[in-house]
């Protein structure tokens, strides 16, 4: 089954004093929506399988609030 659904996820790191954070929006085709969670998911894949994040977690600033994708097992992640 498909929904047709074209969320896309864009995620901006946030440098505190020693950590990072990131700042993450989702955009439906014709306007910013509130919260994403497969397009979260999906971005946090990326960030931590394409870019190295070390840590086991990913907190994200959102127009929802505080989110945080923790990776559970390899290759496993929750929000």
């Amino acid at each position: 089954m498909e929904l047709c659904l074209s969320e896309t996820a864009f995620v901006k790191a946030k440098r505190t004093r020693l950590t990072y954070s990131y700042q993450i929006r989702w955009f439906a085709p014709r306007m910013e929506i509130p919260l994403c969670g497969h397009a979260t998911l999906a971005a946090s894949k990326i960030l931590f399988d394409e870019y190295g994040i070390g840590d086991d977690t990913i907190v994200y600033e959102s127009m929802s609030g505080t989110l945080k994708a923790v990776v559970v097992l390899k290759g496993i992640l929750s929000i």
